[in-house]
């Protein structure tokens, strides 16, 4: 399964939650820095996103600065950005 890109993951990492994503989003490149504002898992390694979560939920005010770094990567993407990413697709077809 592939995401061309998962606004949902821009629109959480705006309201300042941590975002966990599979390496199949199209979001992977120009958004998610694994483990600076994100946690970037393999998809099918479930013990590994059940014990993510529950490292989150557990250790939360370790990773406030995560949430931080993820509002301000949300941020910083302009429409302008959106753009390019839509020409650099289209120009691979």
């Amino acid at each position: 399964m592939n995401d061309p890109w998962g606004l949902v993951l821009n629109e959480a990492m705006l309201s300042g939650c941590i975002v966990i994503s599979s390496p199949n989003t199209g979001a992977l490149d120009d958004l998610l820095i694994n483990k600076y504002n994100s946690f970037v898992l393999e998809k099918m390694d479930i013990d590994a996103w059940v014990m993510t979560v529950l490292d989150i939920l557990n250790n939360y005010t370790s990773y406030k600065q995560m949430a931080v770094r993820a509002r301000m990567s949300a941020e910083s993407m302009t429409y302008d950005d959106a753009a390019l990413g839509i020409f650099k697709v289209v120009s691979n077809v």
